[in-house]
């Protein structure tokens, strides 16, 4: 082994110090790397919500437009209210055009409600609402159960039949307020 020079015992040294500043910048430029990653997920987690409600919205929008241009649907939906409940003395072709118009309402609430609830663990505290939401249509509308009933097995693996098994149990302990329609007084 060869004799150690003095003179290299300060520029060892003086290399480690360099070292050690490189490692220390290093460490601290990525604690602020993984600062900003963390916060552009959060960002990116905003957008996802927020195109998550857009998109329900929109839906939403385009529900509202089947019940304007179809009034007795909403009806079927919002109000407690079956087709011989609205027009009893209706004809047997009218009742059954009634019964169409209330069974494919039910399904479209349906399938918009299976399409809430993909985006659920995305909405935040906005998907408590929905959940809300759907419970109380279920509870205030009879075409949408049967229609519910009649077609489970096309539901039953779907994260609304979750919900919607909720709201029945609800029901049963009582807990229904709908939108009531009175008809005149003759």
């Amino acid at each position: 082994m060869p004799p150690e020079n003095p003179n290299s015992r300060p520029q060892i040294e003086r290399a480690i110090k360099a070292l050690e500043i490189l490692a220390s910048l290093a460490t601290i430029i990525g604690v602020f790397g993984l600062f900003f990653i963390y916060k552009q997920v959060k960002v990116n987690e905003e957008e996802i919500a927020l195109s998550s409600l857009n998109e329900i919205y929109a839906q939403m929008v385009d529900i509202d437009k089947v019940f304007l241009e179809n009034p007795e649907a909403r009806l079927y939906i919002y109000s407690n209210i079956r087709p011989e409940d609205l027009r009893p003395d209706a004809s047997p072709a009218q009742y059954q055009l009634d019964q169409a118009t209330a069974m494919a309402a039910a399904e479209l609430m349906l399938d918009f409600f299976a399409q809430v609830t993909l985006v659920l663990p995305k909405l935040g505290d906005a998907g408590e609402s929905w959940v809300t939401y759907i419970k109380d249509v279920y509870k205030c509308s009879p075409v949408l159960r049967e229609r519910y009933e009649i077609k489970y097995d096309w539901y039953k693996y779907e994260e609304a039949a979750e919900i919607i098994n909720q709201a029945k149990d609800e029901m049963q302990k009582g807990k229904v307020q709908c939108d009531t329609l009175k008809k005149p007084a003759i």
